[in-house]
């Protein structure tokens, strides 16, 4: 039954999935469940795909009784009322929402666009927040089409949630976007005094959207940003400031500030700046480990990898108990092509007596996998960095195939709209980042042994070969008969191996240059005419200017 019901939903045939709802409802006990709540849910989306938003309403209020996640039911329904113009409804219900959680920043877009409609405002100032993680990576919001009279409208219905709501930590960064002028600076002043004597470290990343959004805000950012590491130099004035009492028991306020300003000097590309400010904070607190950190990053991000690695060194030499520190350090010691100590430096959160390699591929880790095979493909070793494209390209072969064991599984536990929401996030599963890395890697990898045969006897007078695992008591693996790529090298070494790579990065990758670009050179050596024209075709698309022999030769 729950099969028939998910097959007729997902080929949009609504009509007969409610059908279905309805008499495999009649089968099951009268007592709320988890089965008839999804039935629920599926029912009603069924409804509201076809927009008829009066029946969408009808079931999920007639089935109140069958619902065990409360505040899913009424995220629906304030929805469904909004889009049904029933405002009032809609607004009554995120606000109880809003009551239970004043975080969610969900319920907060629900206000503004009852309010957006209600009073004809025609942008959403929440657009910023899509993602689940409201405060880092936002898109610029569309705040330019608001007049003075609809920004006061705004401004009024946040104050208000604000002082309905005084503990949301959401509010404070929605207003930072609709405040301006004198406002804006004692606000944003008021919450960097709050983030420098808390020791907040991530605060500048809560502004970065409204930096890219906002330009001419970053000025007065950074303005106020000075004025407040002045107010931390001069003790004695930052103690007789009634909004900095809170230095007395922080005597480190002076770390924050300076890492803040680094922050936004690094936001600038102003690196000796950045790293000046940095430098002071290390002299003033040498065991924080936050300062390394950014250090690291601001060198990377001058293209300094060595300095780089060596400031991740410094920071996970602090705190060899945090594997984020670990994993950073890795990562920087491969970007600067220290394979062999990145190894090392990983080998501590594997497990003992098993092999590095085999290990961090039993745990897919591709976070690993990629840049060491980039770093063995930047030395020349291409046998080692095909081996670890083909490693990650077949985790995500395993990860699509894995999928069918859910299915089964998912039909028997009843969770129909996780089912729904698993199959679209598999549709996308090749737009991954780490897919099409190792997916360029293994068809530049292949470009490469076309243009230069393999020749493993001069590889094995050049190159140290791994040395067979030893196995102790307890340590149970599987050994990899392959470990340094030799024999894939030797037999799927030719141009046909990438044919499935290029088949996922024409579907999946079209507006990445470099991988339409990788593609055209693969099909130009195989003589595939149609491929390097599809491959061209994207290419200008994705560089929306016109292509020539200089530039796809990379001059």
């Amino acid at each position: 039954w729950l099969g028939f019901i998910m097959g007729a939903y997902l080929d949009n045939k609504f009509d007969l999935c409610v059908d279905i709802i309805t008499t495999f409802r009649e089968t099951l006990d009268a007592k709320p469940s988890y089965c008839r709540q999804e039935l629920l849910f599926i029912e009603s989306d069924c409804y509201a795909r076809k927009k008829d938003w009066p029946n969408a309403i009808r079931v999920l209020e007639k089935g109140m009784g069958d619902i065990l996640d409360e505040s899913r039911a009424k995220e629906t329904l304030a929805r469904d009322y909004g889009y049904s113009n029933q405002l009032k409804k809609s607004e009554a219900l995120w606000r109880e929402l809003l009551s239970e959680n004043c975080d969610n920043v969900l319920y907060f877009r629900g206000i503004e666009w009852y309010a957006r409609w209600s009073r004809i405002i025609p942008s959403c100032l929440l657009q910023c927040f899509d993602r689940f993680d409201a405060f880092t990576g936002n898109e610029t919001p569309s705040t330019g089409a608001c007049s003075p009279e609809q920004r006061a409208l705004l401004l009024s219905c946040y104050l208000a949630l604000q002082q309905e709501f005084p503990r949301s930590l959401v509010v404070p960064q929605i207003l930072l976007y609709v405040l301006e002028g004198a406002d804006f600076e004692a606000r944003v002043a008021s919450e960097l005094r709050r983030a420098v004597h808390k020791g907040i470290p991530s605060f500048f990343n809560t502004l970065k959207p409204l930096c890219r959004a906002q330009p001419d805000k970053f000025a007065v950012i950074k303005r106020v940003a000075v004025e407040v590491m002045e107010e931390v130099e001069e003790v004695e004035e930052v103690k007789e400031s009634e909004e900095a009492k809170e230095s007395e028991s922080d005597p480190v306020a002076f770390v924050w500030a300076s890492l803040f300003l680094a922050q936004m000097a690094d936001f600038e590309h102003r690196t000796q700046e950045a790293l000046a400010y940095l430098e002071k904070a290390i002299a003033h607190t040498p065991t924080c480990y936050d300062l390394y950190v950014y250090k690291a990053k601001v060198l990377r991000h001058a293209g300094a990898l060595l300095s780089s690695a060596e400031a991740m060194r410094r920071a996970s030499a602090l705190d060899l108990a945090d594997r984020y520190m670990n994993t950073g350090l890795t990562k920087s010691l491969l970007r600067c092509g220290a394979i062999e100590e990145a190894d090392r430096t990983v080998s501590y959160w594997v497990r003992r007596d098993v092999p590095n390699r085999i290990e961090l591929s039993l745990l897919q880790a591709c976070w690993f996998e990629v840049p060491c095979a980039d770093a063995y493909f930047r030395r020349g070793d291409v046998p080692h960095a095909y081996k670890l494209y083909s490693t990650v390209l077949s985790h995500f072969t395993t990860f699509v195939q894995d999928q069918f064991d859910f299915h089964g599984y998912v039909l028997r536990k009843s969770v129909l709209t996780t089912y729904y929401d698993f199959l679209h996030s598999m549709a996308q599963v090749y737009r991954d980042r780490y897919y099409r890395r190792a997916a360029i890697g293994a068809l530049k990898c292949l470009i490469a042994l076309h243009d230069h045969p393999f020749d493993e006897a001069a590889y094995k007078q050049t190159h140290a070969l791994t040395p067979a695992p030893v196995h102790k008591k307890g340590a149970e693996f599987t050994d990899d008969k392959d470990a340094d790529g030799l024999v894939l090298c030797a037999k799927q070494g030719s141009l046909d191996a990438g044919n499935e790579a290029v088949m996922e990065l024409m579907l999946y990758a079209k507006e990445d240059e470099e991988a339409m670009k990788t593609v055209f050179e693969w099909a130009s050596r195989k003589g595939d005419a149609k491929r390097c024209e599809e491959a061209l075709q994207n290419l200008r698309e994705a560089c929306h200017r016109p292509l020539d022999a200089a530039y796809l030769e990379g001059k």
